[in-house]
């Protein structure tokens, strides 16, 4: 009988072949690498051993003038962190539209919707969500421009 190495306890069913005998219970093999508690190499005793033994080690100065010259914010490629990937992010979605407004907002609960890349249409959040529409790649535009300017036309009495 032998016990699974992940350390649940469990029998390892003896295989097909008798040369050679699994050590795992089928799906217990990445056990331990997730679950810290069960791995040998993040156990503490074994932790202090690996830190001993690299204990008056350094590495070559060729080594730490590239660690130093290259790593995180001072590598040629860094362009920012998390912030700067979230601005530019934002961004792309300010670049090209232009804002006309056709009328003034007068209600709280009324959003902008952008009847081409240039005008601007103030309408109500549940018109404007009534149909999903993307003016980037102009999906459903036609549908909702069509809803929004006729009920332009019955709102402000244009007939």
């Amino acid at each position: 009988m032998i016990l699974c190495a992940c350390g649940c306890g469990g029998e390892v069913p003896i295989g097909k072949r008798k040369d050679r005998q699994a050590k795992y219970i089928n799906g217990h093999q990445s056990r331990g690498r997730l679950m810290g508690n069960l791995n040998p190499a993040t156990q503490k005793h074994v932790r202090e051993k690996i830190s001993s033994s690299m204990k008056g080690k350094h590495n070559s100065p060729k080594t730490e003038f590239k660690k130093g010259e290259n790593m995180g914010k001072n590598h040629p490629r860094y362009v920012g962190g998390r912030k700067i990937t979230a601005a530019k992010s934002h961004a792309k979605r300010d670049r090209g539209l232009g804002f006309i407004s056709l009328n003034e907002c007068k209600i709280d609960g009324w959003e902008g919707h952008h009847l081409n890349k240039d005008y601007v249409i103030y309408i109500p959040k549940e018109l404007h969500h009534s149909i999903y529409h993307n003016i980037w790649t102009n999906q459903n535009m036609d549908d909702i421009n069509f809803i929004v300017l006729q009920w332009y036309v019955l709102y402000y009495g244009l007939i």
